[in-house]
């Protein structure tokens, strides 16, 4: 987690292309964030 000024923002490093995130869906769930970044070996994609 990083935190800047009163957001606090999730970070999930997967280490295969398998991505499903589900502690960063479960922060998602508990404190309605608006921003998260999931990173892995596959190509990047926006999702939201």
């Amino acid at each position: 987690m990083i935190q800047h000024k009163d957001l606090v923002i999730p970070i999930e490093v997967k280490s295969a292309e398998n991505l499903q995130a589900k502690s960063l869906n479960s922060f998602h769930a508990k404190y309605a964030n608006p921003i998260s970044v999931r990173t892995s070996l596959s190509d990047f994609r926006h999702d939201g």
